[in-house]
């Protein structure tokens, strides 16, 4: 087992590679948690994020002039999207954030525009289907990279667009359907930080600040020469004995977990992610909402509960087994307060576990009576995971674990790529793969003599992300001039992932399942997916039986 790691060293610049851009740059190790990300992304962008919306929008708050004035001023805001990876000699720790920082609202523009794909209709790119082309083609962001955003605008014109909302026709501003699509690697942020991100975003575009004043704030925020912001473990603030009793914790924890409910998998099969995504009305979803109020649990708490009684009623499950589940911890109400803020966009989650029986107790006399106990009991889980005086701590054991895993992967994974390469191999490819390890005083780098921690003793049935209300994220009222209609999110998968999203915005419930369709044996994802939402639509929607 690995020893107790001592307190995570600051991630300052000394040591930063020399190969890291212009004069000027500035940066930062990765952490283990972002490390833990980065390592299984270089081949293909694992986790590389994506949220996607759909708008009507006015078309001269989505002018390409003023998309990229208020995406240079985001990118300014948030030094990370804006960086590189740089990796050093040292071996798989040796792995860096670099930024250049522009030096005047010229430079900035462009190098936005270099991050910025605004796509014309009328020039062929009506037909692309942004997402499948995101989650399934070759891999749009790098290491030189790291964040993209694509802004498509549709064909359809429909009214006008005045200060009160849409009125008659005024003769030169058109409400016009977009598309908006922002990308990220994981490793730099997570869901909470794409979402505040966007909304700031639109309340640039869609508010009443000119492009004169969108430059101006422009101008302003390069003088502030903004920094890439500490990561979460440099700002939680655990003594070493505090990080002792994480790692105690945390292993004590991953040996008690119990998990037996695997989905069958099919291994060799060629990636292709499909997002099949369920909405329901604003009528239905209030209806929705009332219910879990009255049972005394959140939508989320039930989305848990319809996937676990869901598989339980199939046909040849082992009833013995519980059904474990994963989902995103939000660490930032962990994090140590600062004078002065730093930039949101960081990654600032970890993970805990729901575990839900799969036997049918003698008590429970109807489907919707199984899903609402076991939604009682992913509250109590909920909670005790949240507000644990621990969670700080088993989040910085369970960093350093999945660390120790990536660099285990990442020196197999190198190693077989080593022996399939050819001389024709093409030398930009060598550029996915850091340099062979070597020792380091600093880091962790010796993977061949690095003994792993034991793996949890559960298994994993499936993760969910529950987001919660959008509608509280974002500030519809303060970009009167766009309307978002729609919205979907996720990553690029591993083959065989799979992913349940589940959040409201305007005014709607969405439910929304990224997975491998080519991962599974034929018609299991399908039919489970379809089982779900039957006993969504039972436990939200149809006669409320006595519990």
């Amino acid at each position: 087992m690995l020893p107790t790691p001592p307190l995570t060293p600051s991630m300052g610049t000394t040591g930063l590679p020399e190969a890291t851009g212009a004069a000027g740059s500035s940066g930062r190790r990765l952490s283990d948690n972002e490390l833990s990300y980065y390592l299984p992304a270089r081949a293909d962008g694992a986790n590389d994020m994506y949220v996607h919306h759909g708008l009507r929008a006015s078309a001269l708050a989505m002018s390409l002039e003023r998309v990229d004035l208020a995406w240079a001023l985001q990118l300014a805001r948030h030094p990370l999207l804006a960086s590189r990876v740089a990796v050093g000699k040292r071996g798989y720790s040796d792995v860096w954030f670099a930024y250049t920082p522009p030096t005047d609202v010229a430079m900035a523009l462009e190098a936005a525009a270099g991050r910025l794909q605004y796509l014309d209709p009328k020039k062929g790119a009506a037909d692309v289907d942004l997402v499948d082309a995101y989650l399934n083609k070759g891999r749009t962001l790098s290491d030189d990279m790291l964040a993209c955003l694509i802004v498509r605008r549709g064909t359809r014109q429909v009214v006008a667009v005045g200060p009160n909302g849409p009125t008659a026709s005024d003769g030169d501003d058109q409400m016009v359907d977009y598309e908006v699509m922002l990308c990220t690697t994981h490793y730099v942020g997570d869901g909470m930080a794409l979402h505040t991100f966007m909304n700031q975003l639109y309340g640039l575009l869609g508010g009443d600040l000119s492009d004169g004043e969108l430059q101006t704030m422009l101008e302003a925020e390069l003088l502030k020469h903004n920094e890439i912001p500490p990561p979460l473990e440099d700002r939680l603030g655990l003594s070493h004995f505090q990080t002792a009793v994480g790692h105690v914790a945390q292993r004590t924890a991953d040996a008690n977990l119990l998990g037996g409910q695997v989905l069958p998998a099919v291994k060799g099969r060629e990636r292709e992610t499909i997002v099949p995504t369920k909405a329901y009305t604003p009528e239905q979803t209030k209806a929705a909402l009332a219910r879990c109020k009255a049972h005394g649990v959140t939508i989320a708490h039930v989305v848990f509960a319809l996937c676990a009684v869901a598989w339980s009623r199939r046909q040849g499950v082992d009833a013995t087994q519980p059904t474990m589940m994963y989902s995103a911890l939000n660490m930032r109400p962990h994090m140590n307060a600062t004078p002065t803020p730093p930039s949101f966009f960081h990654l600032a989650v970890g993970y805990f576990n729901i575990v839900l029986p799969t036997l049918t107790l003698a008590s429970e006399r109807s489907p919707a009576e199984m899903v609402w106990y076991r939604a009682a009991s992913t509250k109590a889980q909920t909670a005790a995971a949240a507000k644990s005086p621990l969670a700080a701590a088993m989040f910085r054991a369970t960093a350093s674990m999945r660390a120790a895993r990536a660099r285990h992967w990442a020196c197999i994974d190198d190693a077989a790529a080593a022996t399939a390469a050819t001389p024709a191999t093409p030398a930009a490819t060598a550029t996915l793969h850091p340099p062979t390890p070597e020792k380091s005083d600093d880091s962790h780098t010796d993977t061949d003599d690095e003994v792993l921690p034991p793996a949890p003793a559960g298994r994993a049935f499936m993760g969910l992300s529950m987001l919660g209300n959008l509608d509280a994220m974002y500030k519809h009222a303060s970009f009167p001039r766009i309307r978002m209609y729609a919205l979907t999110t996720g990553s690029r998968q591993r083959p065989g992932g799979l992913l349940l999203f589940a959040y409201t915005l305007a005014g709607k419930l969405w439910l929304s399942l990224g997975y491998d369709h080519h991962g599974f044996d034929t018609g299991v994802i399908e039919s489970f997916w379809a089982d779900v939402l039957a006993l969504a639509d039972d436990v939200f929607l149809g006669p409320e039986q006595q519990v």
